[in-house]
C-alpha cells in the first residue's frame, strides 16, 4: 500500500545483507545464496521493482568478487522465473513439484548459462519415504531431466532433518 516505504525498507534491507555477504567472502565463500520465501506473491513487476532489482545489487557485488550466486524462491516461482535470471544469478533453486514447479519446463525459459536447481519434494520421499522411494523419485527425476546440461539435482527447498 505504501511503496516509498516499501523501497525504503528494501534498501535498508540490503544494504544490511551486502555487509554480511561481504563478510562471506571473505571468510571463503564460493557461492551466495539468496533466499527470498514471499516473492512469490508479487506478480513479475512487482518481483522486478521490490525484489529483483535489489538481489541484483547482491549478485553484482558477488561477480565482482568472481562468487556465484543462487537464488531460491518458495514456492510456484514459474511467473517469475524469467525476472529471477534478470537479477543476474548464476543459479535458479526450485521449489517441488507439489508446489507447483514443472522442472521441465523451467529451463526452457532461461539461457544455457543459468544452472536450474531442484526439485525433490523435500517433506514428500525425503521425509516421509524409504530409502528406495527417494532413489526412484531422483532416478525419475534425473531421467526427465536429461537433456538439460544445466540442470543440477538438488531437494525442492530445504532439507528436512
Amino acid at each position: 500500500m505504501n511503496p516509498d516505504d516499501l523501497h525504503a525498507v528494501c534498501k535498508m534491507a540490503t544494504e544490511k545483507i551486502q555487509e554480511y555477504v561481504r563478510l562471506l567472502i571473505t571468510a571463503g565463500a564460493q557461492i551466495i545464496c539468496v533466499l527470498e520465501p514471499s516473492a512469490v506473491m508479487l506478480s513479475p513487476d512487482q518481483f522486478v521493482s521490490f525484489s529483483g532489482a535489489y538481489v541484483k545489487q547482491i549478485t553484482e557485488t558477488c561477480k565482482y568478487t568472481s562468487v556465484s550466486t543462487v537464488y531460491h524462491i518458495c514456492g510456484n516461482s514459474m511467473h517469475l522465473i524469467k525476472k529471477m535470471c534478470e537479477s543476474g544469478v548464476d543459479a535458479l533453486s526450485l521449489d517441488s513439484p507439489e508446489a507447483g514447479i514443472d522442472l521441465y519446463e523451467a529451463p526452457k525459459r532461461v539461457s544455457e548459462n543459468i544452472i536450474v536447481i531442484g526439485n525433490t519434494n523435500p517433506v514428500g520421499s525425503l521425509l516421509n519415504g524409504t530409502s528406495d522411494e527417494v532413489k526412484e523419485d531422483v532416478e525419475q527425476l534425473l531421467s526427465r531431466m536429461a537433456e538439460f546440461p544445466n540442470f543440477v539435482l538438488s531437494s525442492g527447498c530445504d532439507l528436512p532433518q
